[in-house]
């Protein structure tokens, strides 16, 4: 590990609520599937939404971790923004937090269907004896009725069950795991190519190109950036994603662009350096 790295992991074991290892394994993981070492901020509504709560949730949040207001969050930053769950703020805040990350319709009340989505993400990271106590808990605030629980009876509840933050927080540091489940199945090689960069796969009615970081950062600027006017003049941009490589289970990164052929049997399409110098 770099002495910056190595820098940085002994600086957020400091402010963090996260041991040495844990943060060691995460910025591995964090830097595997963000190969410039930052999320965008549609990724990051992706990332944590998938996991829980709502885009609209995140997106109420996003300034708390993009704290610079950049449109990127690097390690420091994604891991400083669940400052929530540090250890000088008061157990209400953490558990108000983790109460709006799981009412989903924005009530004020967790129905069965919200509870049950807690219960199944504790399931994946807590220990047996959290997961039946907190199956328990959560069963007698909803009481033979089912109507619900509402925010002050899961604080008074959750206030004696501290677990439940910890197996909360280790839910959300799933974003920086690669999945590899990804379904492939329909990612095939692009037949149309003649020349110009290998590997160009294709998928429905996109390409997936070779990503490099100059190109991606070059895309997401002119999408955050640009006028229709300009982008009408770009193929479609829609982020990135990695493939896992089934021999090496490491992730290969790829750009998403418009398939321009699409629909065409015998494409011809030529691509016009202009300048002096290619970058």
């Amino acid at each position: 590990m770099g002495n910056a790295q190595g820098d940085l992991i002994n600086q957020l074991e400091n402010d963090s609520n996260f041991t040495k290892e844990q943060l060691e394994t995460m910025i591995t993981q964090f830097n595997q599937k963000f190969p410039n070492g930052k999320l965008t901020r549609d990724e990051f509504l992706s990332e944590m939404s998938r996991i829980s709560g709502s885009p609209q949730f995140w997106e109420g949040i996003y300034s708390e971790f993009d704290i610079d207001c950049n449109g990127w969050i690097d390690f420091q930053t994604f891991i400083m923004g669940l400052s929530f769950f540090n250890p000088q703020n008061s157990v209400r805040e953490k558990l108000v937090f983790a109460f709006r990350m799981f009412d989903l319709d924005n009530n004020g009340v967790l129905d069965q269907n919200e509870i049950t989505s807690l219960i199944q993400k504790i399931f994946t990271v807590a220990s047996v004896s959290t997961k039946q106590k907190t199956t328990h808990m959560l069963n007698e605030l909803q009481g033979e009725e089912n109507v619900g629980i509402s925010l002050e009876d899961f604080v008074n509840a959750c206030s004696t069950n501290k677990e439940i933050l910890q197996a909360i927080e280790s839910c959300l540091l799933k974003a920086v795991e690669i999945n590899t489940d990804l379904d492939n199945q329909d990612v095939e090689q692009f037949g149309h190519q003649a020349a110009g960069h290998a590997g160009v796969l294709k998928s429905g009615n996109t390409l997936l190109k070779k990503y490099s970081d100059q190109e991606f950062e070059i895309y997401e600027h002119l999408k955050n950036n640009q006028s229709p006017e300009v982008l009408k003049y770009f193929p479609g941009y829609f982020g990135r994603t990695y493939i896992v490589n089934a021999e090496t289970q490491q992730p290969e990164h790829y750009i998403i662009l418009e398939d321009l052929t699409e629909g065409m049997e015998k494409p011809c399409i030529m691509d016009i350096k202009m300048g002096r110098q290619t970058f």
